[in-house]
């Protein structure tokens, strides 16, 4: 009797624990930016309270693919936590994805598409 109950909760319970093992957990903050830095993106926080406006005015916690003069770069604004933005080229967009792969950490893939001038942060990158 004993085991036909142990035998029966294992069943039913297998399936869950199964499950749960295959999620792929969130990145957390500190995660996402050891994996920025380890991918080559550079960061900048705002100097003024207009450029703090403009980097609040981002799209948070995602990545924003913006294009301007023919150039591309991969922007992810994060006010809340550093205060900042980052900025990468195509090959650290890149090296972040594998970054993320390796590391079995979900990252939002859908891309923010921008080439408003506007919105891209004129902070002094260098």
């Amino acid at each position: 009797m004993h085991r036909r109950i142990v035998m029966t909760a294992l069943v039913l319970v297998a399936p869950f624990v199964f499950w749960a093992c295959t999620i792929t957990p969130e990145a957390t903050a500190d995660q996402v930016e050891k994996m920025l830095v380890a991918a080559d993106f550079k960061f900048k926080t705002a100097d003024t309270p207009q450029q703090m406006k403009r980097m609040q005015a981002l799209p948070q916690g995602r990545f924003i693919r913006h294009q301007a003069g023919g150039e591309v770069s991969y922007l992810y604004a994060d006010v809340a936590g550093c205060k900042c933005v980052w900025r990468g080229d195509k090959a650290a967009y890149s090296r972040y994805k594998e970054l993320a792969r390796e590391r079995k950490v979900e990252y939002k893939d859908s891309l923010y598409e921008s080439q408003d001038e506007e919105l891209f942060p004129d902070i002094g990158w260098e």
